[in-house]
């Protein structure tokens, strides 16, 4: 489906009725672009922490135990990584944008706490682990991992990573 429709819908063609390819972006393109990143941003994570710090390709250097509280350094040099990673800019320690990503994760992360969140990864109310998948993180008790999908899905929307 991802070729066939995703592809037409998302601007390609078909060489049979759509023989254009669309060069503005249509509101069915950035509903692509925002199930994409709803769908994909929490397995995501969830898959990249269950694996050795060394072995990450999002998280290297922070754990799900990195609070905003207490690692904020940390969180704020991982979210340059991100950034430099997903978007190919390299940012200062304390350029605006970063500011901005740190912001949305301790923001996520204080509402979740204030919400009583519970540990699971999944539940009835909150799907985020795929079927597939194996050596996934199923608990998060900090309440971390959802607030780095956070991140992963505002990222993943940006301009810069869907037109690279």
């Amino acid at each position: 489906a991802l070729t066939d429709v995703y592809g037409l819908i998302y601007g390609g063609i078909d060489s049979l009725g759509v023989t254009e390819r669309a060069k503005d972006l249509t509101t069915m393109m950035s509903t692509v672009v925002a199930t994409m990143a709803n769908e994909t941003a929490c397995p995501m994570v969830a898959q990249d922490f269950a694996r050795s710090p060394g072995q990450r390709r999002l998280f290297p250097l922070v754990e799900l135990g990195s609070l905003p509280t207490t690692h904020g350094a940390v969180i704020r040099e991982n979210i340059q990584y991100l950034h430099e990673r997903l978007l190919g800019e390299t940012l200062a320690a304390n350029d605006p944008e970063i500011e901005a990503t740190f912001n949305l994760f301790s923001e996520t992360w204080q509402a979740r706490k204030d919400a009583g969140k519970g540990p699971d990864v999944s539940s009835d109310s909150e799907f985020c682990i795929q079927e597939g998948p194996v050596n996934q993180v199923t608990t998060d008790p900090n309440q971390t991992l959802r607030s780095w999908a956070v991140v992963i899905n505002y990222l993943l929307r940006d301009y810069r990573f869907i037109h690279e």
